[in-house]
């Protein structure tokens, strides 16, 4: 069994992190923070297979 990968804190310039080079004022990204993320995930949970895919 593969366990989790250590945190690396050192950044990486072949991967850049997301928010360094997106623009934060951007309409979707300013309706990404009004969105209840955990509320919507409540909700469609039930449509969600704690298996994985059905066959």
């Amino acid at each position: 069994m593969i366990g989790k990968l250590q945190d690396h804190n050192q950044t990486d310039i072949f991967k850049p992190f997301l928010i360094e080079f997106i623009d934060m004022n951007h309409e979707l990204v300013l309706l990404a923070k009004k969105i209840g993320w955990n509320t919507l995930e409540k909700e469609l949970s039930e449509y969600y297979s704690d298996r994985g895919r059905y066959k």
